[in-house]
């Protein structure tokens, strides 16, 4: 038993760095609110990499009961739920649409919005998670997503109801009321969907990418999956993961006196830090595995049935793996981390994730000679317990 801290409660997260360590070398594999919770790299690796040991459940296990159950079909589950072989088959669906290069394509739609975004910035001061981290990936979907504008124009909100109907700690009826609104934006979704195949439209590139999709038997993906891999994989996956990474990387930035500068000066390190800042606050804190038989983990026995919840920030400063795993580094030689899991569920949309930060990082860099925090700036962690980025960031602009 882990006594003292519940990585399902919001305030026991914030900044639990310490408590990881601790537990990392004191009980790596802990018992908290029904689930084995799972903090080194090396079972951390293990687990997320033997997906016939280990399969696939809900990304929240705790809030199905509350919201019904999960009595969906495989058609209407993300990607991060489903097993082998339907998990192959709905990955491929996807994964055309965003391979490394493919979303270099991509990038003259991610620096148009992008701009746009700093154009609109106030002179001086700025709150960077308000004014561009939670705008910048929602916008980059829609568009390439050619979505109308009725749709568009609450991509950002989606994924907040998508992350109350997730959240243990949300109240019932709120989470009632975001379900709602969610299930409504699905439903508008799937009849734009069916409104583009009976015309014959054309899309955005991502819609092309699935409407192209096919089956391993030549057929056609339903309906229900073009939907859900859109919403659920593209929109939802492809925002919150990306606002909280841009919030992180301003903040670690200008955290370390003459970074900024640094990395101005010499482009080539932009990359490095983007992966880095991926590192040292991980987006997305943890991921959740189901043992599919009885098995040991280092020395703990798991019965078949178990629920595991993977530590993916614990595992990104375990100092086996990563030295001075506390220090942000943009130098660190391994950069092989945790952040979009690992195994046949290593984040389908990370080329996106990435190329949008880099560009995001190069826009900001080349509009202003300078950056800086305010000084009543201050790191307060969103309150989804599973996500680790700034609610807010003031910054202070020098063109």
């Amino acid at each position: 038993m882990i006594e003292g801290y519940n990585p399902m409660r919001g305030a026991d997260v914030d900044d639990d760095f310490e408590q990881l360590h601790v537990l990392r070398e004191t009980c790596p594999i802990g018992f908290v609110d029904g689930m084995y919770f799972v903090t080194r790299a090396e079972d951390v690796d293990r687990i997320g990499r033997d997906f016939k040991t280990f399969g696939q459940c809900s990304f929240a296990p705790t809030v199905d009961e509350k919201l019904g159950g999960n009595p969906r079909s495989d058609d209407l589950k993300q990607l991060g739920e489903t097993d082998r072989p339907v998990h192959t088959e709905f990955r491929r669906h996807i994964a055309s649409a965003l391979t490394n290069t493919a979303v270099q394509n991509y990038k003259p739609v991610i620096e148009r919005v992008g701009a746009a975004l700093l154009d609109a910035f106030p002179p001086d001061e700025v709150d960077f998670v308000a004014a561009f981290a939670l705008e910048f990936p929602a916008r980059v979907i829609a568009e390439l997503a050619g979505l109308p504008l009725q749709l568009a124009s609450r991509v950002r909100a989606y994924a907040t109801d998508m992350t109350s109907t997730l959240d243990p700690e949300v109240a019932d009826e709120v989470a009632t009321e975001a379900k709602a609104r969610r299930d409504q934006f699905d439903q508008e979704v799937l009849e734009f969907i069916l409104d583009v195949r009976a015309n014959g439209q054309v899309p955005g590139v991502l819609l092309h990418h699935l409407l192209e999709a096919r089956n391993a038997d030549g057929s056609s993906p339903s309906d229900a999956r073009l939907m859900t891999a859109f919403t659920k994989d593209l929109v939802f996956g492809g925002t919150d993961t990306t606002a909280h990474l841009l919030g992180n990387l301003l903040y670690q930035v200008l955290s370390v006196p003459g970074l900024y500068q640094e990395i101005r000066a010499d482009r080539s390190l932009v990359p490095a830090t983007v992966e880095e800042s991926l590192r040292h606050l991980s987006p997305v804190s943890f991921t959740h595995r189901m043992a599919l038989h009885d098995v040991k983990v280092g020395d703990t026995e798991i019965p078949r049935g178990s629920v595991l919840m993977l530590a993916l920030g614990s595992a990104n400063r375990d100092e086996a793996r990563f030295p001075d795993s506390d220090r942000f580094d943009i130098r660190r030689k391994n950069l092989n981390h945790f952040a979009f899991n690992k195994g046949i569920h290593l984040c389908v949309g990370a080329p996106l994730v990435r190329i949008e930060a880099i560009t995001g990082l190069n826009l900001i860099l080349d509009r202003y000679t300078g950056m800086a925090l305010a000084p009543d700036a201050a790191y307060k962690r969103v309150s989804f317990y599973f996500m680790r980025g700034p609610r807010s960031l003031q910054v202070r602009l020098t063109p």
